[in-house]
């Protein structure tokens, strides 16, 4: 009920209706789950890719001139 609120004092303080205000918030909800769960389903593989960058360092990084 406390975040309803919140989101309620936040849409009417920027002249933003309810409903939008509820949808977006979902929405970044959504996208939050989202990372997570996708982050947590591909952990080992991202490990596994920071190995290799450490190993064998980024690919052209001999070439860079920054």
């Amino acid at each position: 009920m406390m975040r309803i609120t919140t989101i309620t004092l936040e849409a009417s303080s920027t002249n933003t209706h309810c409903e939008t205000a509820s949808i977006s918030h979902l929405s970044d909800t959504q996208k939050e789950k989202r990372r997570k769960e996708w982050l947590k389903s591909d952990q080992s593989a991202i490990e596994a890719y920071n190995r290799h960058i450490e190993t064998n360092g980024l690919f052209g990084e001999e070439y860079r001139t920054f």
